[in-house]
């Protein structure tokens, strides 16, 4: 499942986000998506609780220490990211919402990559 910590109201992807997906092959289920905000009751029900920024990564264990465990920033699972010295793009990958489609392009791109290798680490 998706779920952010600042969600105040439901709302559907933006249109970037939504052309972007379906070059992705995640249209349809793009289409039925509503953002929806993180519950304690989703964190217990997941063994794992991957964060696209590392200040969602600390807030997580500060608000959930019995959770502290669970929080990972997927940024960390980039092989391309063989450079440490970028700064924020190193441990973050930024939220593409209200930019520019190329912007929501190059997030899946790096998305993608990252969950191959959280896979490929998971499942090894």
């Amino acid at each position: 499942g998706s779920a952010g910590l600042e969600v105040s109201k439901s709302l559907k992807p933006p249109d970037a986000a939504l052309q972007v997906a379906t070059h992705f092959g995640l249209g349809l289920e793009m289409e039925r998506h509503y953002s929806k905000k993180l519950t304690a009751e989703m964190i217990n029900q997941y063994s794992m609780i991957i964060a696209m920024e590392d200040w969602q990564v600390r807030r997580l264990r500060r608000q959930y220490p019995q959770w502290r465990h669970k929080f990972f920033s997927i940024s960390f699972f980039d092989s391309a990211q063989n450079d440490r010295s970028k700064g924020y793009h190193t441990f973050n990958i930024a939220d593409p919402y209200g930019k520019e489609i190329d912007s929501f392009h190059n997030c899946y791109l790096r998305l993608d990559r990252c969950i191959k290798n959280l896979m490929r680490t998971i499942c090894s």
